[in-house]
Formats: structure tokens, C-alpha cells, sequence
């Protein structure tokens, strides 16, 4: 593929995704507590788009565990921390379910 360098350059051979990930609201996981969630769905995008399969995904602030789950969804390797212990019981859970 054909894509604009700097200053309007042709360049060959370089793709470019979307600057723009769509990821509805609708796609959070239900009934888990934790204030900062986000759709599985743009976890997944961000994952595919700047990983390959058996890269290592790290999430220092792993929360409720989605990208964690998304990673091992995609076939990747991923490890996760979180200050609050409550979140790391429920990212674990996440992680046995899936």
C-alpha cells in the first residue's frame, strides 16, 4: 500500500489502521464493581493493532482485569498489577472464567 509520509511523501509498503477505535459502552463487563471500566472491545483493538500473537501485554493499573482478559483471549502472553487488593480478586476471577 501507497501512504502519505511526512510533508506529503509517498511512501510504499507502509499501512496505517485507524486513528479512530470504535467500542461501545454496551460492550462493559456487567456487574463488576470498579469505577474506571471500559468495553472489552477497545482492549481487544489496542491489543490487535500494536501487538502480534505471544507478545507480552503488561497492565501496571490492571483494574478489573479487561485488558488482562483480552490479552488471553487474543493469544497473548500478559501479566497484571493493582495497588487494591479487591480488584486483584476480581481480576483473577475474570481470568478463571475465560
Amino acid at each position: 500500500p501507497i501512504s502519505n509520509g511526512q510533508n506529503g511523501v509517498p511512501m510504499i509498503g507502509i499501512a496505517r489502521s485507524s486513528d479512530v477505535f470504535i467500542a461501545p459502552v454496551s460492550g462493559i463487563a456487567k456487574g463488576i464493581q470498579h469505577p474506571a471500566m471500559f468495553p472489552d472491545s477497545l482492549a481487544e483493538q489496542l491489543i490487535l493493532t500494536f501487538s502480534r500473537e505471544n507478545d507480552l501485554v503488561v497492565d501496571p493499573f490492571c483494574g478489573s482485569g479487561t485488558t488482562l482478559v483480552a490479552a488471553k483471549r487474543l493469544g497473548r502472553d500478559y501479566r497484571g498489577f493493582d495497588r487494591n487488593q479487591k480488584y486483584v480478586r476480581i481480576a483473577l476471577g475474570r481470568l478463571a472464567e475465560n
